[in-house]
């Protein structure tokens, strides 16, 4: 529901573009001489897409902090055909479009998971989800537009409750965007203010006997100010 209105706006549940763009990376990026197959698993809040090979770069991070595509692909003569289909993006931004179209839609952002283990067939998987998971919070998340994208995947992961790296906590604890202590963290006061979760951060971080004397002070006035004057 958009902020000052009274009335919800219907969304699809995915985003098409979005499920095309993760199909076709599948399609583009699969190892082949693995003999494997490609993976789509429907579930009732995501969905899952799955190939066989070693994600080109090296990380889902790699391609927010380079505006240049991957240097080389695994199955060129493929991804040029389907370039000229226009079946995927010719200047190598798809991944990157992925994550910022759910975003502007409020939605979680996707989930990658790369499994580069050498004793078994390399993988990646991308699920795509279709439910929101805290309407305040999402909204506003999505609109700070002074966050760039890498802060705003960080910020997701403390949302989904997923483990995050001793580095990636602390530049979000220096920025005061979330507070707590390893793995237990949660958004800070200052970005509760902004997401309208006060009531979660204070469940969080306990109550103090300011916060008590002011609800008691500010009923005490309310039924003063209720009550009927009486003359003289």
């Amino acid at each position: 529901m958009p902020d000052g209105t009274l009335f919800p706006v219907p969304v699809s549940q995915c985003d098409s573009w979005v499920i095309r763009e993760a199909l076709h990376n599948c399609i583009a990026h699969q190892d082949y001489r693995m003999g494997g197959k490609i993976n789509v698993v429907e579930h009732p809040d995501r969905v899952v897409f799955a190939n066989l090979g070693i994600f080109i770069p090296s990380s889902v991070h790699w391609m927010f902090e380079h505006q240049s595509p991957p240097e080389h692909y695994r199955n060129q003569w493929l991804i040029g055909g389907m370039i000229r289909l226009r079946m995927i993006d010719q200047q190598g931004s798809g991944i990157r479009r992925m994550f910022e179209t759910q975003r502007e839609r409020f939605f979680p952002l996707p989930d990658c998971l790369i499994d580069a283990d050498s004793s078994a067939k390399p993988r990646v998987e991308v699920a795509v989800h279709g439910r929101i998971l805290d309407v305040k919070y999402t909204q506003l998340l999505m609109k700070r537009r002074d966050l760039n994208l890498s802060q705003v995947v960080l910020l997701d992961q403390v949302q989904k409750r997923q483990k995050s790296t001793p580095a990636a906590s602390k530049l979000l604890k220096t920025q005061k965007l979330i507070e707590g202590r390893a793995p237990n963290y949660y958004i800070s006061a200052k970005a509760a203010e902004w997401t309208g979760q006060k009531a979660r951060y204070i469940c969080n971080r306990g109550l103090d006997d300011d916060y008590y004397r002011r609800l008691i002070t500010e009923y005490l006035q309310k039924i003063c100010e209720s009550q009927p004057q009486r003359n003289g």
